[in-house]
């Protein structure tokens, strides 16, 4: 059975202390238009999410965001995007205590952004660093609302990230596991286990009809 990505994802937040770990969202295989791939919101009833070692791919707005509620304390940490058509990551907040860290963002679209964000980003994300970002179509990153990375970083974020090719094994046919030379790997980033994601079957109780 094919993955439903953004009701398996919200089915996993509306826990408290989430763990969103191991997958592989193809968005694009989804039975409509898919906004976001992760969405971390919502302080106020109590909600923490980790989203650790995901792959996920063609987004509209971006892979993860954390766009209402104030969300505090989320960590996305050690996952792959790849290729949303609109911005990479939503970093829109009012939260506090929020951080990204260890991730690889990889797109093509010159037209599509790095990031989505805002002077909110200041007071609501604790850790934003050892990154790496690769804009295919021989670009500098731009970020919406900000700028240049350059700008980005005058904000204290992303002082050990890297804007270089993350190396895939095969890009072109959806194989993002890494060659043993990627720069990423100096970063601190974990191989992800991709015989362990994708999709994956909802085993239904021995009692349903």
């Amino acid at each position: 059975a094919k993955l439903n990505p953004c009701r398996d994802t919200n089915d996993t937040a509306s826990t408290l202390n989430s763990l969103v770990k191991t997958r592989r969202l193809d968005m694009n295989f989804a039975p409509y238009a898919s906004h976001y791939a992760l969405r971390c919101a919502h302080a106020k009833r109590g909600l923490v999410h980790t989203v650790f070692g995901n792959i996920v791919v063609s987004t509209v707005l971006g892979g993860v965001a954390l766009p209402v509620g104030n969300p505090k304390n989320n960590r996305i940490e050690n996952n792959i995007f790849v290729g949303s058509s609109g911005n990479q990551i939503d970093l829109r907040l009012s939260g506090v205590n929020n951080r990204f860290s260890r991730n690889i963002i990889y797109y093509s679209d010159a037209a599509a952004r790095l990031f989505a964000a805002n002077a909110s980003a200041r007071s609501s994300i604790s850790e934003f660093d050892h990154n790496l970002y690769f804009l295919a179509a021989n670009q500098e990153p731009q970020i919406r609302g900000i700028g240049s990375i350059s700008d980005w970083k005058k904000l204290g974020f992303d002082q050990h990230s890297l804007v270089a090719d993350p190396l895939f094994v095969d890009v072109g046919n959806g194989d993002y596991r890494l060659r043993p030379e990627s720069p990423a790997f100096t970063l601190g980033f974990q191989p992800i286990p991709v015989d362990k994601v994708g999709p994956r079957t909802r085993l239904r109780p021995r009692n349903a009809q």
